[in-house]
């Protein structure tokens, strides 16, 4: 996980104070807090800042999908044992259990995100383990946790200091839409949130180099 060192930048009771005092809102310091947290958290994951290696859990024998950790809002890549496995669509997967298409030109499998009926987020693998025990470990996009208590002076955001006001922007524009739908008021705060997403997203990106490398998959590129 990338950020700044303890006690960098704005602190959330900061955060709120500079969307109260820019927009002049009325609402209790618990709802700008919603705000602050909503936008901290979107600003992260979108950009995909926060990323670490996780464990998803162990194979279970004739078992495809398994249970996600609330926090992971997304998964880059996956492994079973040290296979490893690409991305795909679920309908692809339905198509591969349904023996509708086959698997080729790829030495792992392949995974998709799911959902059970009551919204828990999955994922799904093929071929479904024949095996139980085995480790399912991925490359996952977290979710920061929320920025402590209603007082907040010590509790910083994950992201990179420089991008902290662009936090209190996205709070004003959501509170702005909040108070009248489509408000114009919005605009100006959002775009500005909007660019530091990206701008996050290509400093993450950058992290593994200054130029574009190409990376040959076995299975896809050789054999």
């Amino acid at each position: 996980m990338a950020g700044p060192g303890p006690g960098s930048g704005l602190t959330k009771a900061q955060l709120r104070s500079r969307v109260k005092d820019q927009a002049t809102f009325a609402e209790d310091d618990a709802v700008v807090d919603q705000w602050v947290n909503e936008k901290h958290k979107q600003l992260v994951t979108q950009s995909g800042w926060s990323t670490a290696i996780v464990t998803i859990g162990n194979t279970v024998a004739a078992q495809a999908a398994y249970d996600l950790d609330p926090n992971i809002a997304d998964l880059a890549k996956l492994r079973v044992g040290s296979a490893p496995y690409r991305q795909v669509g679920l309908d692809q997967i339905w198509d591969l259990q349904n023996a509708d298409s086959i698997l080729t030109g790829f030495g792992g499998g392949v995974f998709a995100p799911s959902y059970k009926a009551d919204g828990t987020q999955q994922v799904t693998i093929f071929p479904t383990p024949d095996t139980s025990g085995v480790a399912i470990t991925a490359l996952a996009s977290l979710t920061p946790a929320d920025l402590g208590d209603v007082s907040g002076d010590s509790e910083y955001p994950v992201a990179p200091e420089d991008l902290h006001e662009a936090i209190a922007d996205g709070a004003i524009a959501l509170g702005f839409r909040l108070r009248s739908e489509n408000a114009p008021e919005a605009a100006e705060f959002e775009n500005r949130f909007q660019a530091a997403i990206e701008l996050l997203r290509r400093r993450k990106n950058s992290r593994v180099g200054t130029g574009a490398v190409q990376i040959q998959i076995r299975g896809v590129h050789f054999t």
